[in-house]
């Protein structure tokens, strides 16, 4: 399998079997657990890093967030600012929402964010909007294999693995990739 990020879909037909691993929240396990292991495998994966929980208890600081964003391993993406649940606010708050994210990602990594992951999966219309005016990209919480040729960008589809997921469930996942 070939992790790539969501930058490398433009040309994903450069890969055999492409998986994209994400992780959510921006936790400091993703620096103190996910990190090491990434760098002793040389593997790519995208954080969706929380706007304003950086530095907050169980979570990664600015100086770690950058430190991964650096790497040439880890893609940091968007979480929201607030990682409330989008489908509830009204556009002129997930205007803030999504564009006071994209300001504080850039500013911490130097990098333009280009996807959002919606906190808990919750979108609705007014979302998907707001999302398009921001990023390339917006994900769900769960829903399978995404399609670059026929699924729409803004409501990306992804499986969920818990730690209750069992080898054998995450081996029927990722059997699709490159199909």
């Amino acid at each position: 399998y070939d992790p790539i990020w969501f930058e490398d879909l433009a040309h994903a037909e450069d890969y055999d079997k492409p998986v994209i691993l994400t992780f959510d929240e921006g936790y400091d396990d993703n620096y103190t657990e996910l990190f090491p292991l990434l760098q002793k495998y040389q593997v790519k994966a995208t954080v969706f890093v929380i706007g304003n929980a950086m530095g907050k208890s169980h979570k990664m600081t600015e100086a770690q967030v950058k430190e991964l964003s650096d790497s040439g391993l880890v893609s940091i993406q968007s979480h929201g600012y607030t990682h409330h649940d989008m489908d509830k606010m009204d556009e002129d708050t997930l205007e803030y929402e999504l564009g006071e994210s994209w300001r504080v990602l850039t500013r911490v990594t130097g990098k333009i964010p280009t996807v959002l992951c919606y906190p808990t999966g919750y979108h609705n219309s007014t979302t998907v909007k707001v999302a398009e005016r921001w990023y390339q990209f917006a994900l769900k919480m769960q829903g399978g294999l995404y399609n670059t040729s026929r699924d729409n960008p803004y409501k990306v589809s992804r499986y969920y693995v818990s730690r209750y997921t069992d080898i054998y469930t995450f081996a029927s996942y990722i059997k699709q990739a490159g199909k």
